[in-house]
């Protein structure tokens, strides 16, 4: 279980440490002064060793005493705040060491479910690009059911990329600053959690465990190298090449003859198919796929590099194909 502490609004730190940051000397980096605190659960995560738990958790009810306190357009100033990864020890509460789960990353929201909810949307190019939902089409985001100029924020986000060191990171602001939300009632959270424990491990000191062969983690390291990333050998794995049409210039051309081949069969359905390889500067360097009346496709693959404007109008109807996204 993930545990987040919020500073809401006298509370010495969650996490039985002192935080350590650039500014120590000047900056006071303890929780032991005049603000408040709730905590917030995440459901159970139940994993198995090499096991990868990454999901939604839904929607988390804040705590009722909080909801009915910042009821009716209140708003609360969330000055900071701290994370921990919880299991059950007899009757007690006690942290998971991360030799055992060790915590990739996570992202977290808070909302006024009134307001807004959590949708899965598709990414745009931008967020792509930038390897967000590490390489998934869509993501888990807040959406405010009608868009409207708010005096306060309906939706706020916790998420600084923090993987195994999230229980020593500083999460606090500097006086005078807070992440402003009117009425919160619902938590929810993303966390990427990867289970690293040896179940022959009998405390927390570290033993490694079996990784996939690609894995150039030595046993020597003194981590587990699960926490890597690496891929399995045990999952079978296909690779396909997705193709389309283009009247323009082609973003990810073909690059040689039997891609192309197999890319025009793949977009132009036909009974019959043909192919060629010519070097002829009047026709469409690269790959083009002739139609012809009787329904054949003439697959064209020239290895030209300049072009010469056909003299004949009288020409069969040609179009490019072009390469698309990779599939697995």
């Amino acid at each position: 279980i993930l545990i987040f502490v919020l500073q809401c609004c006298q509370a010495a730190n969650m996490n039985d440490l002192h935080y350590n940051i650039a500014n120590g000397d000047t900056f006071n980096a303890d929780y032991s002064d005049d603000r408040e605190f709730f905590d917030v659960y995440t459901n159970p995560i139940r994993t198995l060793y090499s096991q990868v738990h990454w999901t939604q958790h839904g929607n988390i009810p804040l705590p009722p005493e909080i909801v009915e306190r910042f009821s009716g357009g209140k708003v609360m100033a969330i000055t900071g705040y701290e994370v921990d990864q919880v299991m059950q020890s007899g009757d007690d509460e006690v942290s998971v060491p991360i030799t055992w789960a060790y915590n990739h990353h996570y992202y977290a929201t808070m909302v006024n479910s009134k307001v807004a909810k959590m949708v899965l949307a598709e990414m745009n190019e931008a967020e792509m690009k930038m390897g967000m939902s590490h390489g998934a089409k869509t993501m888990w985001q807040a959406k405010i059911f009608e868009e409207k100029d708010y005096k306060f924020p309906q939706v706020q986000l916790f998420s600084e990329g923090n993987g195994g060191e999230m229980r020593r990171s500083y999460h606090g602001y500097p006086r005078g600053y807070a992440q402003l939300l009117q009425s919160p009632d619902t938590f929810h959270i993303v966390p990427m959690q990867i289970d690293v424990w040896n179940r022959e491990m009998t405390n927390t000191t570290f033993l490694p465990g079996p990784l996939p062969r690609n894995s150039p983690i030595p046993p020597s390291a003194g981590y587990n190298g699960l926490i890597e990333c690496p891929c399995t050998d045990r999952l079978p794995k296909e690779w396909h090449m997705t193709y389309t049409l283009s009247a323009e210039e082609c973003k990810g051309p073909i690059i040689d003859s039997s891609e192309c081949f197999s890319a025009a069969q793949q977009v132009i359905p036909s009974t019959e198919y043909s192919t060629r390889t010519i070097e002829d500067p009047s026709v469409p360097p690269g790959c083009t796929a002739s139609i012809h009346e009787d329904g054949s496709l003439q697959a064209t693959w020239n290895t030209a590099t300049t072009i010469v404007e056909a003299s004949s109008s009288n020409t069969d109807r040609v179009v490019g194909v072009a390469l698309g996204v990779v599939n697995l």
